[in-house]
């Protein structure tokens, strides 16, 4: 017994019992009462329904909606949905698909795509390159 623990013979006879060297977190009595439960986790929130023509803009973009990482990128299909068209262009529908449209009235070129669609394009592409930056960044702090 060269690990400091001592034995202790039970009353009555029996197999002798090891006891732990004092000092030690063995040693250390046991806690009483209820047991340590894990805190309980929040509901994930309610995805938010987005209306079609979000839908349709965000899928012009390359966005889904339906999938968790592009949620945080879904303001910039709703703010290209919202954004006002700038003369001559002017938005329409079509009355047998129900789909949105646009019509150039001085050159008479209509396109399903918004014609300021470019431009939101560009901006999720910074969007999304920064996210990236900052999870490399977070990667590289946390190693």
């Amino acid at each position: 017994m060269g690990s400091g623990a001592s034995k202790k013979k039970p009353e009555g006879g029996g197999a002798p019992v090891l006891k732990p060297p004092a000092g030690t977190l063995a040693a250390a009595p046991l806690r009483k009462g209820p047991a340590r439960r894990a805190p309980k986790k929040a509901p994930p929130a309610p995805r938010p329904t987005w209306d079609p023509d979000i839908v349709q803009h965000a899928a012009m973009l390359g966005l889904r909606a339906t999938n968790l990482e592009d949620d945080e990128f879904m303001w910039i299909a709703e703010k290209a949905a919202r954004d006002l068209l700038r003369p001559p262009w002017v938005r329409m529908i079509d009355e047998v698909v129900g789909r949105i449209f646009y019509y150039n009235g001085q050159t008479t070129i209509s396109t399903f795509t918004t014609p300021h669609l470019v431009e939101y394009k560009k901006l999720l592409r910074q969007r999304r390159q920064a996210k990236r930056e900052r999870e490399s960044v977070v990667y590289w702090y946390s190693i």
